[in-house]
Parts: C-alpha cells; structure tokens; sequence
C-alpha cells in the first residue's frame, strides 16, 4: 500500500506523499512491501508488528522513521521538516 486513501478521494496534500514514502522506505530496507490489508490501521500495526520482529532489526531510529511516515492520523504524521530533523538509520550489525 504506496499511496494512502487520500490520494484516491483526490484529498489530499504532502502527508499523503510522505505516507507513501514511508512504505517506499520500509520496502527498500525490509526487501518486500508493507502488509497489505483493507484498513489502513490495521496495515500500520501489521508493519508495526514487522519491524518489531525483523531480522536483521532495523535500528530503532530507521522504525521511529517509517511508523512516523506512515502514521495513519495525518496530523501526527510526520512533515517534510520532521523528515529532514531525522539522523541516521541505517541497519544495527
């Protein structure tokens, strides 16, 4: 799930972009898409419950990242300012 349901009502703003960046992140460092489920909640916390089990684990920095991405609450998703604040996260070895 790339774009959020949003972008489908043509309703939407850059927190739609950054949700749909968020799964673009998860993709590149876990190898496969974010859970696919109908509910936007419920993809977020299967996504949750991936990270949290995730081997190799991605740092705690790199899962703080995506979650806030892909929050589902648009006003406490993160903003490109947020985005830009964020340091490093790169896999833990």
């Amino acid at each position: 799930m790339y774009l959020f349901r949003q972008v489908y009502a043509r309703l939407y703003d850059a927190k739609a972009d950054i949700y749909s960046l968020g799964a673009v992140v998860y993709t590149m460092l876990r190898a496969r898409d974010p859970p696919q489920l109908d509910r936007p909640t419920e993809a977020v916390r299967a996504v949750r419950e991936d990270l949290t089990r995730a081997s190799p684990r991605l740092s705690q920095e790199a899962e703080q990242l995506i979650l806030g991405m892909m929050t589902v609450d648009e006003k406490k998703r993160l903003t490109l300012d947020g985005l830009c604040a964020r340091g490093n996260f790169m896999l833990e070895f």
